[in-house]
């Protein structure tokens, strides 16, 4: 009897966290709440392919994102493992949406999380911030970006005074994805699908633009462009929980 009670009280505990069976993230139902703009895929995108292309933010800010500048055809729908998100066709054409008043300006903590899948070729080891953008401003201020370097390569960029860099490296090219960075504590953080956070001493993040940008080019880049899939773009002005973003991302995009 005592060993069927404890049996059951092992498994309740590995249910609910605290337990051998713990993964606390794939539980999750939801991203944390609060969002400052939330885009997805499958809901308020529209026009694509065309100039009047709109991305909704969901999040009930208004940090709308529309049609910035380049080759509006080069935009299309695509989906991952069912789900709709936006693509780009071409590395070597620029397309990019410019979200409203979105930046993170002066911030000191901060949380960005984006389901994606590149498929791109473009790498710049010389000045990391010079690859393709998934979400970033336009003066190499802050940003998540992604590189070809033997495989998907995600870089998380803040800067202060200078550039500070995080680096982790993820999966093959071509396959869906999920990449999560964060400052908060004087730090900069960035993980792909849940894994090893690398990070690098960061602080305040300088003013910068007061939009936001989806699928830019590498800062001051005509040539590095995105090339691939997002499906979801989570942007916090404070330390989300990152374990409750991954489980989220994991359960609704099956990464």
């Amino acid at each position: 009897m005592k060993l069927l009670y404890g049996y059951l009280l092992w498994s309740i505990l590995a249910v609910v966290g605290m337990g051998p069976l713990t993964h606390i993230a794939s539980v999750q139902s939801g991203p944390p709440g609060s969002q400052y703009l939330w885009l997805k895929g499958n809901v308020g995108l529209t026009n694509v392919g065309t100039t009047s292309v709109a991305w909704a933010d969901q999040s009930g800010n208004g940090h709308n994102c529309t049609w910035g500048a380049g080759t509006a055809s080069n935009l299309t729908t695509s989906s991952i493992n069912s789900i709709t998100t936006l693509a780009w066709l071409s590395g070597g054409t620029k397309s990019y949406l410019t979200c409203t008043t979105a930046a993170l300006n002066g911030q000191a903590t901060w949380t960005i999380g984006v389901v994606f899948e590149y498929t791109g070729g473009v790498y710049n080891s010389t000045t990391l911030w010079y690859n393709p953008a998934l979400f970033a401003d336009n003066f190499g201020y802050y940003g998540a970006y992604v590189a070809d370097n033997g495989g998907t390569f995600a870089i998380a960029e803040n800067y202060v005074t200078i550039e500070n860099v995080a680096t982790v490296t993820g999966g093959s090219l071509g396959i869906p994805q999920y990449m999560i960075m964060q400052l908060s504590g004087g730090v900069l953080s960035v993980s792909i699908n849940g894994g090893t956070a690398a990070t690098v001493a960061s602080g305040t993040t300088h003013t910068a633009s007061a939009n936001a940008y989806v699928g830019y080019s590498g800062f001051v880049q005509t040539t590095n462009q995105y090339q691939g899939q997002i499906g979801e773009i989570l942007v916090y002005e404070y330390a989300a929980n990152v374990g409750q973003i991954a489980g989220y991302f994991h359960n609704r995009w099956n990464i």
